[in-house]
């Protein structure tokens, strides 16, 4: 398991200080007793270290990195260097914090909505995207642009809400279901998008499906989640 102090911290500060300077709370923070529960467990073992062989010593792009405990995971996971991408800006400018304080300098930080992106960052091998498709609307375009980039593994991971989502995943018709949620964190209502497995895997068809699988656990918020992991070569 990775460090715990970075993720206490991260949370620390954006849960209870976000309306002061993180290095003012970092210089009086002290680690506690606490301990990252069952579920941030299985999640960095089961999509980070399960991808280890994809994300070490290379470039990677961190789709929807929120405050960057995502970030910090694919850096434990060893990557050479991560770029997080978010929309939200406050969110991208306390993530290097999260970082920082791991010990890592390798890393950028970008503010951007994801379903307007023209291009991602160059000469990134890795694009890894976790709780995010069923965040966005413009699929096709954002899957445009990873086929378009140089990325050459597309790691993904979502979660899915109840049984009538399953089904809607499971479907051998490749359609996109509409949904509105919150945008991850806040208390503000979006048009999202939950594309099943048959739209992701039609959409990129000449690539290789190296990880597919569906978890259950009693520590997900969602009763499921699942992740893919497809390559090119």
């Amino acid at each position: 398991m990775y460090r715990k102090d970075p993720v206490e911290f991260a949370w620390h500060y954006w849960l209870n200080h976000r309306n002061k300077s993180p290095h003012k709370v970092l210089e009086d923070w002290q680690a506690s007793d606490w301990q990252p529960d069952d579920f941030q467990h299985f999640w960095y073992d089961t999509l980070y270290l399960a991808n280890k062989r994809h994300i070490e010593n290379n470039k990677v792009i961190d789709l929807g990195c929120y405050i960057g405990i995502s970030s910090y995971s694919i850096m434990e996971a060893g990557a050479s260097y991560v770029t997080g991408m978010d929309v939200q800006s406050e969110a991208v400018k306390f993530a290097p914090m999260v970082l920082e304080k791991g010990g890592y300098t390798n890393f950028n930080f970008i503010t951007t909505d994801v379903d307007k992106l023209q291009t991602l960052p160059a000469d990134h091998a890795v694009v890894v995207a976790s709780f995010l498709i069923r965040q966005i609307l413009d699929h096709y375009r954002l899957f445009e642009q990873i086929k378009n980039s140089d990325c050459k593994t597309l790691i993904l991971w979502d979660s899915i809400d109840n049984k009538e989502q399953l089904n809607h995943w499971n479907s051998d018709q490749p359609d996109v279901k509409p949904l509105k949620g919150n945008l991850t964190g806040t208390t503000q209502l979006v048009d999202k998008g939950m594309p099943n497995k048959k739209y992701i895997l039609d959409t990129f068809k000449d690539w290789t499906l190296t990880r597919d699988g569906i978890f259950e656990h009693h520590d997900i918020e969602e009763p499921y989640c699942w992740t893919m992991t497809l390559t090119r070569d």
